[in-house]
């Protein structure tokens, strides 16, 4: 039951403005593609309950949340060394060896280095 998850994918929980958050979601997905490191798994839009923000999720459980600063889908990132997280211009960050290592990762798999 999810009566008290976080997140949710059930529609009849979003409000009116959730809903206009989930349609522009959508227009720029329809519009510019998912972001280039965002994997096409069952892609599913879902709401944070708590901060009402709503985006994209996937079977990787990676996020594409809409930039308002740009107006653009891009991949949220969150650190799984110290928990930062942002877009990722806002996301680099070296706090530790590993953060750094991290974002290296990250900024290879951007490139299409795997």
């Amino acid at each position: 039951m999810e009566t008290d998850a976080v997140v949710t994918s059930d529609l009849s929980k979003f409000t009116q403005y959730e809903l206009r958050l989930l349609e522009a979601l959508l227009a720029a997905w329809r519009e510019q593609g998912l972001p280039i490191d965002f994997h096409n798994e069952n892609v599913t839009p879902v709401m944070n309950t708590e901060t009402r923000d709503v985006f994209l999720t996937n079977a990787d459980y990676q996020t594409a949340m809409l930039n308002r600063d740009t107006g653009t889908l891009e991949t949220w990132y969150e650190c799984p060394e110290c928990e930062h997280e942002g877009f990722w211009e806002e996301f680099l960050h070296d706090d530790t060896p590993e953060c750094d290592a991290f974002c290296r990762h990250l900024e290879e798999q951007r490139l299409g280095r795997n």
